[in-house]
């Protein structure tokens, strides 16, 4: 009879297996459709112990479920996936990690990271996709993109970007305080709240990979803007 640990690696092998031949490296077209989380009002698979569904994607395989954790509701903290034809899926929590990219929800299982795109003016068309050990990825189009309306979620940040080059990021808001690194034109970043003239960050994006590491610091107002998508790429243009 198998163990618990050995059952479980089991079941996340077959899982794994199910994606690597499912997914398609070359996805094709597909309308997206974005609505609201009151679609699929009464769905319990994010069920007890979260905070509910913050988020939800359909591919041609796949339902992607992103739930709140149970002490912050508009905080990610598990993914949950369903297999179309009854299949099994995945259970995924984010633990000492934030998977809440700026444009997409990242969770990892071992060497495996998940990834589901959130649909932008700058992503069109968003993928669901799996990144494995040996750095193959594979990519499944969404379709069908859910969101909650009724909360906001400061804590996160929100897009914005830096205006000009060798912006001195500061670990206070004054230029009496050390700085922690500099910025150039372009660079996006977390922004979370502002102190007089001075803006406060929790991450910046990588431009290579666009992941976001953390950064505590804090910018003069006079060299951020955005906040949304559109204005940013009104901006780049």
């Amino acid at each position: 009879m198998l163990g618990h640990k050995q059952f479980k690696a089991l079941s996340v092998a077959f899982s794994f297996t199910i994606l690597t031949f499912s997914f398609s490296s070359q996805p094709a077209i597909a309308q997206l459709k974005v609505g609201s989380l009151s679609e699929i009002e009464g769905d319990i698979t994010c069920g007890r112990g979260t905070g509910g569904t913050l988020a939800y994607a359909e591919t041609k395989n796949y339902l992607v479920y992103i739930c709140g954790a149970e002490d912050d509701p508009t905080a990610p903290r598990f993914y949950r996936s369903r297999t179309r034809n009854g299949g099994p899926g995945l259970n995924l929590e984010a633990v000492n990690y934030d998977p809440r990219q700026l444009r997409y929800f990242e969770f990892r299982n071992d060497d495996y990271t998940y990834i589901l795109q959130i649909p932008t003016s700058r992503i069109p068309n968003p993928v669901l996709a799996v990144e494995f050990p040996n750095g193959k990825r594979v990519e499944e189009r969404v379709t069908r993109y859910l969101a909650r309306t009724d909360v906001s979620t400061p804590s996160q940040g929100v897009c914005s970007f830096i205006t000009s080059n060798s912006v001195n990021i500061r670990s206070g808001p004054s230029t009496t305080y050390s700085v922690l690194t500099q910025l150039n034109r372009g660079r996006v970043v977390r922004a979370l709240n502002r102190r007089g003239n001075w803006v406060k960050l929790a991450g910046v994006e990588d431009p290579t990979t666009e992941r976001v590491r953390p950064i505590n610091g804090w910018v003069s107002n006079a060299y951020i803007n955005g906040c949304s998508e559109d204005q940013f790429d009104r901006w780049r243009r």
